[in-house]
């Protein structure tokens, strides 16, 4: 066999080809394989197949997290497989979780209802990938979180003009109605009459419209986030006779309420967490946009008042054909960036009553009763505290593939093809869009006992609700590229224990090793595929350092080499070579 390599040199234009020894190897080569899988009760059983049998071949196995985390929602496995002759099929179980009570809260949630992870077959050096297999673990509809309603920052659950008046058109952002039809009449028994309207914010919002699951404490996703819940109650009301209307808002207290309030006036929020006094001009239109009130408001007051109501003294809150003479809040129950009440995120339900004060009967009415709510969430997604994990496979060596995951403490979504910089190259996204998982992945070719640690992410991530993910600092994941001193660190090796010379970067750092003085002896290096290289080439051994091992070049190419030697004498793919194994170079 005869090796034959194409060299174009900076001194000479000259074409060479050399011949390199042949001691009877040859390239390690495997029979091709593929990956099935059934389902079981646990999990899935991944099928290893090869294409043939009558050799004793050994695979490595591993799993590889995507967008489900080993460990977290699957158990992570990994090991080697051996085929003797007559074996062309081996199994492997992987055990799935069910996420919900095992106390990982934030891996119960992502925007779909699957999460995956990769089932990949290597070469028995764990470099070559030789059959892989993504998997789906499917999740119930429960797990599934929208972000329909969660908003980066809302301003107003109910759009205002300059002059403080309901426009019909809504606002922008992201929110949803909990509606109701039942009407009720107001009197002056108030409070006390058992007439007050609840909404299930917890089962009809929160539940069905948002997070679709509660862990095993009973929270939801935006509760265990800590996000706030905007709410803003709306209705259309008419009044009959003269008088003061009042509104209590409370939460989670359905037979309680703040006792009654003095004419034109509102006591301090106890047991409720918002009260206003408000009041329509007498016969006033019934159920008409001029009767249309929302609470609370986005002013407190505005100073106008009409002509006709000249006698009114003190600020008021003009709204179309209404007034609202003061409104008052719970501490820390008052959104500041807009008019809403600001709900705690385990408030469960939201219940409104109703009073009426003045002289007469004071009857009052409404209907078309309806709350609007959008979840608040401000705050930027960050890394949990475990959240960089690295293929535990055992084989970081240089060139083997690897895949590193990054997991958030909420849902992110992906813009476009991030990459993370680490101290083992630039890593690449590949998976994780909608959960709170992303991997990363490359072909390791770090120096061996080079600690991997993650520097800095590039690109767009961001959370539901908008909020970009910022790196800060470097974190060190421990891990090393193989150990130091032993050529198995650098290259891949067949099964007799030769070593693979499989890219240009391989045959590169051949040449780095031996010119920097390791031994390499007695060694053999097979080269597995034509080689073209597209730089300028340090040809392999020095006058101090020679080559002295096998190169067997197996019938393969390598060509488009550029060489830049001290001396015409070094013009060749060995520059010096010593031992009865040297190879020869003819011009």
């Amino acid at each position: 066999m005869k090796q034959f390599i194409h060299l174009k040199t900076k001194v000479l234009t000259t074409l060479l080809t050399i011949a390199a020894l042949v001691a009877g190897q040859q390239a390690w080569a495997t029979s091709t394989f593929t990956v099935t899988t059934v389902k079981n009760p646990d999990g899935t059983c991944f099928i290893i197949k090869r294409s043939s049998s009558g050799t004793t071949e050994t695979v490595y196995y591993r799993t590889v997290s995507l967008s489900a985390r080993a460990n977290k929602n699957f158990k992570n496995v990994y090991g080697k497989l051996t085929f003797s002759n007559d074996e062309l099929s081996k199994s492997i179980d992987v055990e799935e979780y069910t996420v919900l009570g095992r106390g990982d809260w934030a891996y119960q949630y992502q925007e779909g209802s699957t999460r995956s992870y990769r089932f990949e077959v290597l070469d028995e050096t764990g470099r070559t990938l030789l059959a892989s297999k993504t998997q789906d673990i499917t999740y119930h509809d429960k797990y599934q979180v929208h972000g329909n309603y969660i908003n980066k920052g809302v301003q107003n659950l109910v759009y205002f003009n300059s002059q403080g008046q309901f426009a019909s058109s809504l606002p922008s952002g992201k929110y949803f109605d909990l509606t109701t039809n039942v009407g009720c009449v107001v009197t002056d028994e108030g409070y006390s009459k058992n007439n007050s309207l609840l909404f299930d914010i917890d089962t009809l919002f929160i539940y069905n419209e948002v997070c679709g699951t509660r862990d095993e404490l009973g929270n939801s996703y935006i509760q265990r986030l800590g996000t706030k819940i905007y709410a803003t109650v709306c209705f259309t009301q008419r009044e009959y006779d003269d008088g003061y209307q009042y509104i209590q808002i409370l939460a989670d207290k359905k037979n309680t309420f703040d006792g009654d309030d003095p004419d034109g006036k509102v006591n301090d929020p106890e047991k409720s967490l918002y009260k206003a006094c408000f009041e329509l001009y007498k016969g006033s239109p019934a159920y008409t946009d001029e009767g249309k009130q929302f609470f609370p408001h986005r002013y407190d007051y505005v100073n106008r008042a009409k002509e006709t109501e000249a006698n009114v003294s003190h600020s008021s809150f003009f709204l179309n054909e209404g007034y609202l003479w003061q409104q008052k809040f719970k501490e820390g129950y008052r959104a500041d960036n807009s008019g809403s009440l600001l709900l705690d995120h385990s408030t469960k339900q939201l219940i409104v009553r109703f009073d009426a004060a003045g002289s007469g009967s004071d009857r009052w009415s409404l209907q078309d009763f309806f709350v609007r709510l959008a979840v608040s969430d401000e705050i930027a997604p960050a890394l949990l505290s475990n959240g960089m994990y690295v293929t535990t496979d055992g084989s970081h060596f240089r060139s083997s593939p690897q895949t590193i995951t990054l997991s958030f403490d909420e849902i992110v979504k992906v813009t476009g093809t991030p990459t993370i910089t680490t101290t083992w190259g630039t890593f690449t996204y590949e998976a994780g869009d909608g959960s709170n998982i992303l991997s990363f992945n490359r072909n390791n070719d770090a120096t061996p006992g080079t600690v991997l640690s993650v520097t800095g992410l590039n690109g767009t991530v961001t959370d539901l609700a908008g909020n970009d993910f910022i790196w800060t600092g470097t974190l060190d994941m421990g891990t090393k590229v193989g150990s130091l001193n032993s050529l198995g660190d650098y290259f891949a090796q067949s099964s007799n224990g030769n070593y693979l010379i499989r890219t240009k970067d391989d045959l590169y750092l051949l040449a780095q090793l031996v010119n920097d003085g390791t031994n390499v002896s007695g060694k053999t290096f097979c080269q597995t595929a034509n080689i073209t290289c597209d730089d300028t080439y340090t040809p392999i051994g020095t006058d101090t350092n020679p080559f002295m091992g096998i190169y067997d070049g197996n019938d393969h190419i390598i060509s488009g080499i550029t060489i830049n030697a001290p001396s015409s004498n070094r013009l060749g793919i060995f520059g010096v070579i010593s031992g009865t194994s040297s190879p020869t170079q003819k011009s």
